[in-house]
């Protein structure tokens, strides 16, 4: 083999010092990528940072407002139990008394209801017969009252006034 020349080791060395410039070039433009890189990356956690943290704060309002919400409902239910045992403690009382008193009523207005059509058809005859008005309040006194109670067999309260 012969021996390089002097030429030949400037040629080598020119062509070494190209690839190391190249190199260098490529290192540096590598660098610059991969800060740019990390710039970027650093940008994106913040902005992750930024939204966890809002994320943060709307699930700590939300929280807030559901354990509010569930305490208003807790609130109403043992309002309504409270209001559905009261009901139950004074209402059903009351409407058992009405409808015993319905069931012992029945009967005395049944009597009033007798009494009605027993004064309009004394009424209506009081009326063919002619009979003014005058005459009509004469007729209805204590004896024409007397009359009417054995006719239809009606037993008069004695808290309710006499009619003249």
């Amino acid at each position: 083999m012969t021996e390089p020349t002097n030429g030949d080791l400037m040629r080598a060395l020119g062509n070494l010092e190209a690839q190391v410039s190249d190199g260098v070039k490529n290192a540096e433009a590598e660098v610059l990528r991969a800060n740019q890189s990390r710039r970027v990356l650093h940008d994106k956690i913040e902005n992750t940072n930024v939204a966890v943290g809002n994320l943060a704060k709307e699930f700590a309002e939300t929280s807030f407002s559901l354990r509010i919400t569930a305490e208003l409902a807790a609130q109403t239910r043992n309002n309504f139990d409270a209001f559905v045992i009261r009901f139950e403690e004074e209402v059903t009382p009351i409407i058992e008394g009405v409808q015993t008193f319905q069931t012992e009523a029945e009967p005395i207005l049944g009597d009033i209801r007798k009494a009605r059509n027993a004064i309009i058809v004394l009424a209506a005859v009081l009326g063919f017969l002619g009979f003014g008005v005058a005459g009509t309040l004469t007729f209805a006194n204590d004896y024409a009252k007397y009359i009417i109670k054995e006719w239809l067999d009606v037993d008069v309260i004695s808290g309710i006034p006499p009619i003249n």
